[in-house]
């Protein structure tokens, strides 16, 4: 039986990294790890010169990929969702019972056609498109709690970020937030909504 041990881990840095939909948030190959030790949530491009052309520091880059190879048993790669997984996720949506209104989990469920985005645009309606998001934020924290717990680790969630929104409410897009970590500050600009912190895709502008 794996021994647990308690770890404190941002929260919504955790359910950003295993939360987003690889197949177009990454734009560069991409992996995330755990570290066991400090519970930061660490993100590494496959390719140094990645990391350059996506604005982030090659030598850093480089530093972290030699710690994950030196010391395998410290850090722990957090698995990724691909499109497909997405799919599921708004498939079990649209298959539960999400509302008390049998005609519009009807209209939600005819309007899926196979895209995401176009569901979506299809439904045309806000309160049935945050119903999904706030379902998927679950699944995915049942998720992530899921492959801690595998991996003997209880965690104690922490919010190192803080967000400054800007919403509208017509189009669902737009947000900027200030993240304040233990290790850094970042702006990032983010299009509402998605996993664990309502954004559904994320690239850092500047680090300081």
């Amino acid at each position: 039986m794996k021994q647990t041990s308690a770890l404190e881990i941002d929260r919504p840095m955790f359910m950003m990294a295993i939360g987003r939909d690889v197949n177009y948030h990454d734009i560069y190959p991409q992996s995330t790890w755990l570290d066991l030790d400090t519970g930061d949530v660490i993100w590494v491009y496959e390719y140094d010169d990645d990391a350059s052309s996506a604005g982030f520091s090659s030598e850093e880059n480089c530093y972290w990929h030699k710690c994950i190879e030196t010391e395998p048993k410290r850090y722990l790669e957090i698995p990724r969702l691909d499109h497909g997984d997405h799919h599921e996720i708004l498939k079990r949506f649209l298959r539960s019972d999400w509302s008390n209104d049998e005609e519009q989990m009807q209209r939600a469920y005819d309007a899926y056609s196979g895209s995401i985005g176009r569901w979506k645009r299809a439904v045309d309606d806000l309160e049935t498109v945050k119903a999904f998001y706030r379902f998927q934020d679950a699944r995915i924290a049942t998720l992530a709690e899921d492959f801690l717990k595998e991996n003997g680790i209880i965690p104690n969630w922490k919010h190192y970020f803080q967000f400054l929104l800007a919403r509208n409410s017509n189009s669902l897009k737009t947000i900027c937030y200030l993240s304040i970590s233990r290790s850094h500050s970042s702006i990032w600009s983010c299009d509402f909504p998605a996993p664990g912190f309502q954004a559904e895709s994320c690239f850092r502008l500047r680090e300081k």
